[in-house]
């Protein structure tokens, strides 16, 4: 009978604070945006920046004069998408500035995870666990089971974990995991059921495209020798015009002699 009203007031917590949880954020001094904001589609995700230039450039405008540039690997929240007259599309960020998504990766999360692992993923545990967290003690919620682990707090006493999860994955090591689609202002997020708060379960971070940063990096692209490649289309057209300016300059007195 506890853990019934424990669950009726985390469901009824569900229903009041989601939608504070849940309000959309809008810029306030951008005239671009106020001009377009019809165009503009919700993300609300985090990517990478990851250009083949080694860095990315952050516009005020789309197209416009570029106010930051952050090094790959820098990790930003993309909070709407535009796309330009040309079929371009430009990330938004909550520093109210824009990057040509091309110079960016999204952040492997629980829809890349569940896209590699549907079939895997139940709405029954394999079995019975009991995962007691007393009030207050700390828990790890994952972006995805071995993704990125964030420390959060059981909010009741004797808290049964297990009974909140709505789904649930067991990994190849045999350790359950369970899926919280919320918890007191967290949304969408795993627990590890057989470890609920070790972070060591984290592995190495997966990409959705090649890297430009980390271990295996892509080559970057060499800027250098774009520009002795330029530096030569501008001197050749030089050098052949100085030629023919001698020629025809020493020839007709050679021919006098």
């Amino acid at each position: 009978m506890k853990k019934l009203a424990m669950l009726l007031l985390v469901l009824g917590l569900v229903g009041t604070t989601t939608a504070q949880a849940d309000i959309i954020w809008e810029p306030r001094q951008d005239a671009f945006y106020e001009k377009h904001k019809d165009e503009f589609v919700l993300e609300q995700q985090y990517y990478y920046v990851n250009s083949p230039d080694g860095d990315g450039d952050f516009y005020n405008r789309p197209g416009g004069k570029v106010v930051d540039t952050k090094e790959n690997g820098t990790l930003i929240l993309i909070y709407y998408i535009y796309e330009d007259g040309g079929g371009t599309p430009w990330g938004y960020t909550m520093e109210e500035n824009y990057v040509n998504l091309s110079q960016m990766m999204n952040r492997y999360d629980d829809m890349e995870f569940r896209g590699d692992h549907g079939g895997e993923i139940q709405e029954t545990a394999p079995e019975k666990l009991d995962v007691v967290i007393p009030e207050g003690k700390s828990f790890l919620g994952w972006s995805h089971p071995g993704g990125i682990p964030t420390e959060t707090e059981a909010v009741f006493d004797d808290w049964d974990l297990m009974e909140l999860c709505q789904e649930f994955y067991t990994d190849a090591e045999g350790r359950i995991w369970g899926y919280l689609g919320y918890h007191y202002g967290h949304r969408e997020f795993w627990v590890c059921l057989s470890d609920y708060n070790n972070a060591d379960l984290r592995e190495p971070e997966r990409y959705t495209a090649q890297a430009y940063f980390g271990e295996n990096a892509a080559p970057l692209q060499d800027k250098q020798e774009n520009d002795h490649t330029n530096v030569a289309y501008l001197v050749i057209p030089v050098v052949v015009a100085a030629l023919a300016t001698g020629i025809l300059y020493f020839w007709p007195r050679r021919k006098k002699k």
